[in-house]
Parts: structure tokens; C-alpha cells; sequence
């Protein structure tokens, strides 16, 4: 309306798009130094037809992850650092350019460190004692041991699932063992040495 009183109007329509629904789950148990696997579970509301077009994954550890389409918004991340809990964040853009996030704090489990000693003695057709010396490292208690003494002529003794167990080589020669432990909360740690055999006089 002008001062004169005279009047008209105009009437534009406006779109509103709907924000997209950000989510996301990842692989348990987190372990530390341990690649975690993150699943994007995003989606649109009902009805919309537009997509989502654009992923950050901002790990809470100082790096980040921009993922455009086509690529897979699924990730993997071994966080960095010391800190063992992590706010994970999610932002996902739809082709409209509308925006939302979602946020979940990831806890870092400790991992057990591997480690093992053998007795002195290195002889062919003589036991060799091996003794466990992992460590909890912090984390839960170990419950599982792994063994293989890189003997496969030895049949089904060349593995073990005993903390501190015994084995005989036949042959002299330098043998690669490995041990894995677990603990309960289902971290693990790897250890490979090399165990010098030689011949019985």
C-alpha cells in the first residue's frame, strides 16, 4: 500500500527442503591400534526425493574424512594419539545442500602387548620351554593364547593353546614363532620370533 492507498501484492511459492537423518555404527570392540570400521546408516526423510550427496567424518582425534558421491561413505580409521575416548561426528549434506550431524563417543579399549621368552637350551629332539610374558597393558585380563611354532611337520603340536607350553623340533634350523593373545575384552596383540635350533651332539 503506497500513500495514496493503493494496493497490490505479489505471492511467491517457497520450497522447504527436509533435513537428511545423519547416523552411523561402527565394529566392536574398538581396540587400540586397531583399524574400526564405520558403516554410514544415514537417510532422508519419507517422500523426499533428493539423496545424500556429500559425507565429513570428523573423528575427534584431529583428522577427518570428506567423502563425495560416488564414493562409499563407509569408512576405516585407526585413530592417532593416546586418547582413548573419541567424539566421532558425523555431517551429512543432501544434493539440496541442507546439512545435519550426529555425534557418538567412541571408547578405545587397550590392547594386551605380546611378548614372550624361551629357555636356554635350543637342542633338536629336546623341549624347548617357552614362557608367556604378555602384558595387559591397562586393559583386561588375558585369557587366550595362540601359538604356532613354525613346525608343521610336527603335526598337531606345532600350535598350542597353553600360556606356557613345551615343544620338541626334530630338526635343527631356524624356526619363526608367533604368539596371539586375547584378552576379555577381545583385543589382541601379535609377537613373531625367531628360535635357533641346533644339533644335538
Amino acid at each position: 500500500t503506497d500513500h495514496h492507498g493503493c494496493m497490490n501484492s505479489v505471492a511467491h511459492g517457497v520450497r522447504v527442503n527436509p533435513l537428511p537423518l545423519p547416523e552411523f555404527s561402527w565394529s566392536s570392540p574398538t581396540c587400540s591400534g586397531v583399524p574400526v570400521q564405520f558403516t554410514d546408516n544415514s537417510t532422508v526423510p519419507p517422500g523426499y526425493s533428493g539423496y545424500i550427496a556429500k559425507w565429513l567424518w570428523d573423528f575427534g582425534d584431529g583428522t577427518s574424512q570428506l567423502v563425495v558421491i560416488p564414493g562409499s561413505p563407509n569408512v576405516t580409521h585407526t585413530f592417532v594419539g593416546t586418547g582413548m575416548s573419541h567424539l566421532v561426528r558425523l555431517t551429512v549434506w543432501t544434493n539440496d545442500s541442507c546439512s545435519q550431524f550426529k555425534e557418538h563417543v567412541i571408547t578405545t579399549l587397550p590392547a594386551p602387548i605380546a611378548d614372550f621368552s624361551t629357555s636356554t637350551i635350543h637342542c633338536s629332539d629336546q623341549p624347548v620351554q617357552f614362557t608367556d610374558a604378555s602384558q595387559t597393558n591397562g586393559g583386561a585380563g588375558i585369557i587366550q593364547w595362540q601359538w604356532n611354532f613354525n613346525d608343521p611337520g610336527s603335526g598337531i603340536n606345532n600350535t598350542s593353546s597353553l600360556q606356557n607350553p613345551q615343544h620338541t623340533y626334530a630338526n635343527a634350523g631356524t624356526y619363526t614363532v608367533s604368539l596371539i593373545v586375547f584378552n576379555s575384552s577381545g583385543c589382541s596383540d601379535t609377537i613373531v620370533k625367531p628360535v635357533t635350533i641346533n644339533v644335538a651332539p
